[in-house]
């Protein structure tokens, strides 16, 4: 590449990081040191267009990430309005904006956010029965990055249905491998709402790929095709890429021709085009600047497995968040100008891609499906003036509401308790405590304990000892008459209101 295309380069591209880490990577394995938060805030302070995350089969930061991108979006605005209006003092007075402020002058109006995951692909379980003792599995590495909600929603499906179901341990280390076929059930006749990549040399497809070209196997050659035809029916071809990294701190020309990275790169380009798909480059940031190397390093080595079994080298060297001018000099040691170009342009592809969109939602409470046959007796009834709440329950169109009150019933003389109005006034209480706070978040809560009860009675009791009380519910005298607990609130005078009050918010 020229100076001067290289110089106009590095001046001119627009760039969105597909593939970073947090420490959620960290569930199964010592991963990475960048918090979540402070990924969004480090790709802005870059200049970046935006960023994804993209853990190790997780996606517990998703909502983390996606609070703090929501946050400076909106401080954002609110700072524009402020220089829009002339009002400078305003930005002073707001502790939040000035706090940002070095963030909100010089996040791009367009920065989006991508919630993504690092799935472990493979082709079926027998391949893991098979070589599980051998040691030899592979669980190839590859991304999934939602375009919009329907996508998240795929990508929750893909990660709880499929990746968790096949969870197993392999010495000390988590497998949760996600088998081909289920994922393309998941996604099925519905594409189009997550865009894949083919992630570092830790996928299938860059491992074929360095076997072909660099080992000169030819079964490989076959198994290359197999993979990006299986990419592209999968997810579409517009919405299938394949990712390239920058290699190498010092590029030395005796070793550019037998570095696995660079290997890859240049013939991954070429393959790219002779199937019409388009380049990424990602960093696969595992910490946040290069001077963060060594703490990496240390923080991998901070127990005897990771520093037996894991390559803290040249893997890891560049595994930070660059500026774009370093992401184009790496990459010009061995690809001509255009094609670095080309890569940039597939990670804004991806970047249009992406919907704004909120995971939040109203409060849902799980539901126990498998209630048996049941008539509320009456027991209270004498009580139901004194007590309307008492009525509202027995009376009530819910079927666990009245469930949740025959079970009530069902303990009060199971426990032998006195009809007194101390016990019946208690009841009385705790149920209008359920029923304001069901109206308070418009979905009914007592479903919640009658699916505990079950949980406890049904399940834990067949498999371990039950403690005699969990937390504050110990206060509910009727969790008690369910035997959720197994102690009588009202024999030491505990509260109701430290477990369930409507007064307190809920939403």
């Amino acid at each position: 590449m020229k100076d001067k295309d290289r110089d106009k380069d590095k001046n001119n591209l627009d760039f969105m990081s597909t593939h970073n880490h947090t420490e959620d990577s960290n569930f199964r394995l010592k991963d990475c040191i960048i918090r979540a938060e402070d990924l969004v805030n480090r790709a802005i302070e870059l200049g970046y267009k935006g960023v994804c995350v993209t853990d190790h089969e997780s996606l517990s930061s998703h909502i983390r990430i996606l609070q703090r991108y929501t946050f400076l979006k909106k401080l954002k605005v609110k700072y524009l309005n402020a220089v829009k209006n002339n009002e400078l003092g305003e930005i002073e007075k707001d502790k939040d904006m000035k706090k940002n402020l070095s963030l909100l002058k010089k996040m791009p109006d367009d920065f989006k956010l991508g919630l993504g995951n690092e799935i472990y692909l493979i082709d079926d379980m027998n391949d893991v029965t098979v070589n599980y003792e051998s040691g030899v599995t592979k669980h190839w590495h590859f991304i999934l990055i939602a375009k919009n909600k329907k996508g998240h929603e795929q990508l929750r499906q893909i990660s709880s249905q499929s990746a968790w179901k096949n969870w197993f341990r392999q010495g000390r280390v988590e497998r949760v491998p996600t088998i081909k076929s289920e994922l393309e059930n998941i996604v099925g006749d519905d594409k189009g709402n997550i865009i894949a990549t083919s992630a570092c040399l830790g996928g299938e497809l860059p491992n074929h790929i360095l076997s072909y070209f660099r080992d000169g196997n030819q079964e490989s050659k076959i198994k290359i095709h197999n993979f990006i035809t299986w990419g592209i029916n999968t997810f579409g071809k517009e919405n299938f890429f394949i990712e390239l990294a920058p290699t190498l701190e010092s590029p030395q020309e005796d070793i550019l021709e037998t570095h696995s990275q660079i290997t890859f790169n240049r013939n991954a380009v070429k393959i790219a085009k002779s199937y019409g798909l388009k380049c990424t480059v990602a960093t696969d940031s595992h910490y946040l600047e290069k001077d963060h190397r060594k703490v990496h390093e240390a923080y991998l080595n901070a127990d005897d497995d990771n520093s037996n079994n894991r390559e803290l080298g040249d893997f890891y060297a560049t595994t930070y968040m660059m500026e774009t001018e370093e992401i184009v000099e790496l990459l010009s040691s061995h690809l001509e100008s255009e094609d670095v170009e080309d890569c940039f342009k597939g990670t804004m592809e991806i970047h249009s891609m992406i919907e704004d969109y909120n995971l939040s939602h109203s409060v849902i409470v799980p539901r126990d499906k498998n209630i048996p046959d049941f008539e509320v007796v009456g027991l209270f009834k004498d009580w139901y003036k004194a007590c309307p709440y008492i009525k509202l329950f027995a009376e009530s169109e819910d079927i666990q509401e009245r469930y949740f009150l025959y079970k009530c019933e069902e303990g009060f003389v199971n426990k032998k308790q006195s009809l007194n109005e101390k016990n019946i006034k208690r009841i009385n209480i705790e149920m209008e405590e359920i029923w304001k706070s069901s109206e308070k978040i418009n979905m009914r809560i007592a479903p919640y304990y009658i699916l505990v009860e079950a949980l406890v009675n049904k399940i834990m009791w067949k498999v371990s000892y039950v403690g005699i009380a969990r937390g504050s519910v110990t206060g509910f005298y009727t969790a008690y008459l369910m035997d959720i607990t197994q102690m009588n609130p009202l024999d030491y005078n505990l509260p109701h209101w430290r477990h369930l009050s409507s007064e307190r918010p809920l939403v």
